[in-house]
């Protein structure tokens, strides 16, 4: 009877019962379970790896498989003519000569098998090359818009794959469609005129069928392509993922400067940061790539003398900003001569001339603000401010007030009104009104954005209070008066598909290189002090409640990487940090998609760079 049998280098059975070896020894065992004969192959440039054989007695052979390729990315062939040979004996036999040493398994080595029953058994080994048999489409990249792609490998011999495009509308653009990174499995290449195997790049605008094929040549499998509608949950957040993260170097600034980028504003297909240093400078990228674009934001009749470090968008997608205002004299960052608060919007987009829709004196009536304060280092806007009603808001820092303005159709409808707060606020503090009713008491999410870690909510029926800080995804407060345990900057406020979502930048520590993730919750409809906590959805380092992504449907934070967490000062991506995040700040937005179907939240951390995710209200589980 011919004995053929091929022994993987784990050889799971056996190694239950034997434990690790050196390559060179010979193993023996009394088991009876174990009286079976196990023989690895070793490069002896490589002892790390282990290869498995085909073992046949009958023939007196053994065959040593070793890869083509040894690596999955060089053409690096492993060497025959040194190898090392390992054994797993039957009990009381021995190999004469000896396996030990560095044999040439291309040529070939004979030993004979002594058995302790004296039967021997000549074995001849060598070593082949096998090219691999993998030939699947591992992942599928879009490079010109967000849509989410979904691989579905085939279950049964004979079937194809799928490459699900999932869309929301009929009317998808597909030329963003032909520029799609792949991965295959190591060595494997695509049969179709769509591939092109220099860039790695498919196009799939006509929803093509194409052909995996293994490195052997005979292994395929064929994928076919084609659009898919996903189900939608029936309330709150479904699919979420992440858009994209980037740090600025000084090397690769990507239109970042130090200490310049305070806030952010989204108009459209674009995402806008302020540079307080030089508002004609303000960087613009794609919110839903993070690249850079070649677009100015249109500044014209602003007083260059001024300052904007707040930058918002109301809810028809004005960008608004105010100027930075300040009676308070320190070291030069707050000293400014003109007293004058402005209010900028842009009624035609970011690249026509914005209008001034304020203009009035902090120290006057308008506000009422005496010595040493200051504001405008964060706005939030709700309503239309150009064609409607709307509500600006903006804190009072290291004081214990915020301000809200009333706006109907670009017009200043009275002085500000004036609220107080449960603690002080901190430069990137932002108070996101729930009204655009100015005659209304305010209702609003605020972040305290300083070491008072705080999320505080007031609603129009008087009830106010600051949330729970969550016990887990979260850095809570520990030692707020010595700066130490966790703080906010950042926040923003949105409804979506009933959920009412708050989103925070949330730090382990409140000082200038402290680790810093966006914590995601829904406060639902009638929030509570526990609603922070109990609403969570997930945090961008450690993902969700399921337990990061370890069970079915769960979603996997990004950890220490650009879409996960931020810190300032420390690269990421190599080069030379911007620098520390010396004045704490940073923001945080949301922004709805045109069809519906998805909210987008970015968080900017001063001095390192922005994170964008989405979350839908697909069910992709």
């Amino acid at each position: 009877m011919k004995f053929k049998y091929l022994m993987n280098g784990l050889l799971a059975m056996a190694m239950t019962f034997v434990g690790c070896q050196n390559p060179d020894d010979l193993v023996r065992s009394d088991n009876e379970m174990l009286n079976r004969l196990s023989i690895k192959g070793i490069l002896a440039d490589n002892p790390q790896e282990d290869y498995p054989t085909e073992i046949d007695l009958e023939n007196g052979t053994v065959k040593i498989i070793v890869p083509y390729y040894i690596s999955d990315t060089e053409a690096i062939q492993g060497d025959l003519t040194r190898m090392k040979l390992s054994a797993e004996l039957p009990s009381g036999a021995t190999f004469s000569p000896a396996l030990t040493g560095i044999h040439d398994l291309e040529k070939g080595y004979s030993s004979n098998l002594l058995y302790e029953d004296g039967r021997v058994q000549p074995l001849t080994f060598k070593a082949e090359y096998l090219k691999s048999d993998k030939a699947v489409l591992s992942k599928i990249e879009l490079t010109k818009t967000q849509a989410t792609v979904r691989i579905i490998q085939p279950q049964a011999e004979g079937e194809h794959g799928k490459v699900m495009i999932f869309i929301t509308k009929t009317d998808m653009d597909r030329e963003l469609l032909k520029d799609a990174k792949v991965q295959l499995s190591p060595w494997a290449d695509i049969e179709s005129d769509v591939y092109n195997p220099v860039t790695e790049r498919i196009d799939l605008s006509q929803l093509p069928t194409f052909t995996v094929v293994a490195q052997n040549g005979v292994d395929k499998i064929t994928y076919e392509t084609a659009f898919q509608y996903p189900e939608k949950v029936p309330y709150g957040v479904g699919y979420v993922y992440p858009l994209f993260g980037f740090q600025a170097t000084q090397e690769n600034p990507l239109g970042f400067g130090l200490n310049e980028n305070k806030s952010m504003a989204v108009v459209g297909d674009y995402l806008i940061v302020s540079n307080y240093k030089d508002f004609n400078k303000m960087p613009v990228y794609n919110r839903f790539t993070g690249e850079q674009v070649n677009v100015r934001v249109n500044c014209e009749g602003i007083d260059p003398s001024r300052s904007i470090r707040a930058i918002s968008t109301d809810d028809a997608g004005h960008m608004v900003a105010m100027s930075f205002t300040s009676t308070k004299q320190q070291n030069g960052w707050y000293d400014i001569t003109d007293k004058t608060v402005y209010v900028w919007a842009w009624k035609d987009g970011i690249e026509n001339k914005p209008v001034q829709i304020m203009a009035e004196q902090w120290d006057g009536p308008t506000f009422g603000m005496g010595a040493n304060t200051f504001i405008g280092t964060a706005i939030s806007v709700n309503g239309d401010i150009i064609s409607g009603k709307a509500i600006l808001t903006a804190c009072v820092p290291y004081g214990w007030k915020f301000v809200y303005l009333g706006f109907e159709n670009g017009k200043l409808l009275g002085p500000a009104k004036n609220g107080s707060a449960p603690h002080g606020y901190g430069d990137p503090a932002k108070i996101i009104p729930l009204t655009t009713d100015f005659d209304a008491p305010l209702s609003f999410v605020a972040s305290s954005g300083n070491e008072n870690n705080l999320v505080s909510y007031a609603g129009t029926d008087g009830k106010a209070f600051a949330f729970t800080q969550p016990k887990s995804h979260y850095w809570p407060t520990t030692n707020a008066g010595a700066n130490q345990g966790g703080s906010t900057k950042g926040i923003d406020y949105i409804e979506f598909n009933g959920a009412h979502l708050v989103a925070v930048q949330n730090d382990n520590a409140f000082w200038s290189n402290g680790w810093t993730r966006l914590f995601v919750t829904d406060i639902k409809a009638d929030p509570q002090p526990s609603s922070m906590m109990e609403g969570f959805i997930f945090d961008t380092s450690d993902g969700d409640a399921k337990g990061n992504g370890d069970t079915p449907g769960g979603l996997a934070g990004t950890g220490w990487c650009l879409t996960g967490i931020h810190r300032p000062g420390q690269s990421f991506i190599g080069g030379t940090p911007l620098g520390g995040n010396d004045y704490c700040t940073g923001d945080v937005v949301f922004a709805k998609s045109a069809d519906g179907n998805a909210v987008q939240v970015y968080m900017m951390t001063t001095n390192f760079g922005i994170m964008g995710w989405e979350l839908t209200n697909f069910r992709l589980e």
